[in-house]
């Protein structure tokens, strides 16, 4: 951990100047830092960096979508962030913007604002394969079914844990879990399952 900006901005560019690294390490390199700063208390700093890194890089989705993963690791407020991740993300679709609006939905559904983070998991989901692992990340589709579960629809939860444990046997658990809480909010008198 860095105590001393001075030291850390000596490193830090050291670092980036290293021609060994490979060009998107280099890339990559504030941002982690950063993230280091906010988990040693420097949470201005972090957010500040995190802030720049953000707005000179908004042609480099990946960079900002990396951002936002370190937000939600760290559990910062980034707001400013989230604000410049959402104007980007309603400029454009396609498979470029999945990991952009993926990190939006989760970074939202951290924040326990499940109805926006819907939003977003939904813009990331491919819709004609709507809960297959071969076209959609397991991290969304994991991130989806929780969001679906915070919100009471239970049903879309349910569905993508079942197609998950066709793939991980060990999503089971979950699914019986989130029938149990389905069963229950709904006073229903069986099991529920979605077959």
């Amino acid at each position: 951990m860095f105590a001393d900006k001075a030291l850390r901005d000596i490193t830090l560019g050291q670092l980036s100047k290293d021609s060994n690294l490979p060009e998107n390490v280099k890339k990559y390199l504030p941002i982690r830092v950063s993230a280091n700063d906010y988990l040693a208390g420097n949470k201005k700093q972090a957010l500040d960096s995190w802030a720049e890194v953000a707005s000179q890089n908004l042609t480099e989705l990946r960079v900002i979508t990396e951002v936002i993963s370190m937000c939600v690791y760290t559990r910062a407020d980034c707001d400013q962030v989230i604000d410049t991740a959402k104007t980007l993300s309603l400029k454009g679709s396609g498979k470029k913007y999945i990991p952009l609006n993926t990190a939006i939905g989760r970074y939202l559904l951290a924040n326990k604002q499940a109805g926006d983070a819907l939003t977003y998991l939904e813009l990331a989901r491919d819709k004609s394969n709507k809960n297959k692992i071969s076209a959609n990340a397991p991290l969304l589709l994991v991130s989806l079914a929780e969001a679906y579960q915070e919100k009471k629809a239970y049903n879309e939860s349910l569905e993508i844990y079942f197609e998950m444990s066709r793939y991980f046997p060990v999503v089971i658990q979950i699914q019986e879990a989130v029938q149990g809480i389905y069963s229950m909010q709904q006073k229903s008198a069986g099991d529920v399952k979605i077959f």
